[in-house]
């Protein structure tokens, strides 16, 4: 098979950062167009990676309509939905890095758009691809644990997050719960279901346009209730771990430190103790190269992939119910597709 011919739509801190070096580590793509409204830096990544047949664009369009298998939308989410949709409708496979969109009806549009293409449509949740979360999952189904709480914390100095752009700054755009609870609810969704209240509060301890830190609590109701917490933070040390209860269980997955402690009370084969597994995870570059090979042997096989649009919707219902909850000062339910 020939390589997979994929333009890069949009040339900012993730494109140079994470995404462009990742792709040279995957042999079956080829970045044959690089786009952007600031043609400066298409053609700065062109000549950093030295993409030398690239093709550079200012317009979407342009590669949308051009000889390519494949984009990534590496941009704003309000811009999403207008690029997947073109894209789809002209046959082309689909990386939409996270959030799917900055509206419902918008991620709406994406769905239905997805649904009647035969392209791989994909949203980018990276952390599905983390070994710790991948063998937290592992573990839920294979002990089959009765959790009933969860406790889960995101942190991390917003002012080290590299952007040319400042998108994630500007309202309906941005802010901590749509660029960073939105990873948490997507692996909560992946665990444990739907969720079928939400209620959250903001602070602005930046002084930022939008919130930097926050705290939701989710009620989810699958056979029995399952209630938990997100706290977030853009003004504190990284940290990103999951805490889940039973009745005689604790797991704790724990990416930062590379670990995942498991304690099962009264288990025969746990009488010594918990059990802590030192799991070597990737970092964040490491896990958008696994992410991106991901779709593109997806592609090759002619195969759906997941996270899908459908995914990508769920996880901004989330979002915005927690929104509205800020806004009307008490719990939302949570409208899923």
């Amino acid at each position: 098979m020939e390589k997979i011919s994929l333009a890069v739509i949009g040339c900012g801190a993730v494109a140079e950062l994470q995404h462009l070096p990742s792709l040279r580590r995957i042999p079956e793509v080829e970045v044959s167009r690089l786009v952007d409204t600031n043609s400066h830096r298409a053609e700065k990544l062109k000549a950093d990676f030295r993409l030398t047949k690239a093709k550079i664009y200012d317009s979407y369009i342009d590669a949308v309509e051009d000889e390519v298998d494949a984009i990534l939308v590496l941009t704003p989410p309000k811009s999403h939905a207008s690029i997947c949709i073109d894209a789809l409708k002209k046959g082309k496979h689909v990386f939409c890095e996270k959030p799917i969109s900055s509206t419902l009806e918008d991620a709406e549009r994406i769905v239905q758009a997805a649904n009647s293409s035969n392209s791989v449509f994909m949203i980018g949740y990276l952390f599905r691809f983390s070994n710790v979360f991948g063998r937290t999952r592992k573990l839920i189904d294979l002990c089959n644990l009765d959790i009933d709480q969860f406790e889960c914390h995101y942190s991390g100095w917003v002012s080290k997050y590299p952007a040319i752009t400042s998108f994630r700054f500007q309202k309906d755009e941005g802010g901590i719960i749509l660029e960073s609870a939105s990873h948490i609810i997507d692996l909560l969704h992946w665990y444990l279901g739907k969720v079928k209240y939400v209620s959250a509060t903001v602070g602005h301890v930046l002084g930022l346009p939008v919130e930097d830190t926050g705290s939701l609590s989710l009620e989810f109701e699958n056979d029995h209730i399952v209630l938990g917490s997100i706290s977030l933070s853009w003004a504190s040390d990284p940290r990103l771990e999951l805490e889940f209860h039973g009745k005689n269980e604790t797991l704790v997955a724990d990416y930062d430190r590379h670990r995942i402690i498991l304690n099962l009370v009264g288990r025969s084969v746990f009488k010594g103790g918990p059990l802590h597994l030192i799991v070597r995870d990737r970092n964040t570059r490491e896990l958008t190269s696994v992410e991106l090979n991901y779709f593109a042997r997806r592609i090759i096989k002619n195969e759906k992939a997941k996270p899908d649009a459908v995914d990508g919707f769920n996880a901004l219902a989330v979002v915005k119910a927690a929104y509205e909850s800020v806004e009307k000062e008490k719990k939302m339910p949570v409208m899923y597709h």
